[in-house]
């Protein structure tokens, strides 16, 4: 989870290698901090994400990526946040009733179902913005829903996931609508005629050969490098080069 002024890495007492800890800015936070001792360990990010509030120091306005999320330009809060200090969702057109095999289509689904009003547009992969007030208030009123995933060690199609805290903002005018461009020239329409629209986030299939093409084309501000089963040792060889080749200088949280 990364607050607007300093950063807590989330891990099951394990601390990458390269991690500078002497940095005052950054801190590693064990999941017997924040989640009950009796359901450790957890190997479902689903469940460990609904205990993000709870991380301590959480700043009331964080961010939270995943460890294949990445910033491609420098951003400022308004990105983020818009001018009354609501978060900026930002969701996208996608066929989930087509996917309900799929575990996570079939929990979007089941979560857009729950809050009513909300809209049919699915969560965009990426670096996500959050109130911490309204993550524990969600917490609350979803509370009995919510007993079963936060007791459980492995996902499953009856878990709730960590988008409906956006959902539930939304439906309460607590957080604004940002819809995600697919295309290039919508992109660039955005830019033009919207807030920020245009220069945004995309999620690209890490398997993908032409990485940097893509990068080119669509020059998102943010972008998650997605990969699944169809990785292989050439794909990750590609992308530790694409990822060298983008960030040639190591970050001041590294040794």
């Amino acid at each position: 989870a990364v607050g607007i002024e300093d950063t807590r890495l989330r891990t099951d007492d394990q601390t990458p290698a390269w991690l500078d800890t002497s940095n005052p800015r950054v801190r590693v936070v064990s999941h017997r901090e924040i989640m009950p001792a009796e359901i450790l360990p957890v190997f479902s990010s689903t469940v460990i994400e609904w205990f993000l509030p709870y991380i301590p120091d959480l700043a009331e306005h964080f961010l939270y990526a995943n460890d294949d999320m990445f910033f491609s330009r420098p951003v400022d809060p308004g990105f983020f946040f818009d001018r009354q200090g609501r978060p900026i969702v930002r969701l996208k057109v996608q066929s989930l009733k087509k996917h309900d095999d799929d575990i996570y289509c079939h929990m979007i689904l089941r979560m857009q179902n729950l809050v009513r009003g909300v809209t049919a547009l699915a969560p965009h992969h990426n670096v996500d913005a959050y109130r911490r007030s309204d993550f524990l208030e969600c917490c609350e009123t979803f509370q009995a829903e919510l007993e079963h995933t936060k007791h459980a060690r492995f996902r499953s199609r009856d878990d709730w996931q960590r988008a409906l805290v956006l959902y539930y903002a939304l439906a309460r005018g607590r957080a604004s609508l940002r819809k995600v461009t697919r295309f290039n020239k919508l992109r660039s329409l955005a830019a033009a005629f919207g807030s920020g629209c245009g220069s945004d986030s995309r999620c690209i299939p890490a398997y993908l050969p032409n990485l940097e093409s893509i990068m080119k084309k669509y020059s998102p501000s943010l972008f998650c490098l997605n990969d699944d089963a169809r990785m292989t040792e050439e794909d990750r060889t590609r992308v530790r080069a694409f990822l060298k080749t983008r960030f040639p200088e190591k970050s001041s949280f590294e040794k």
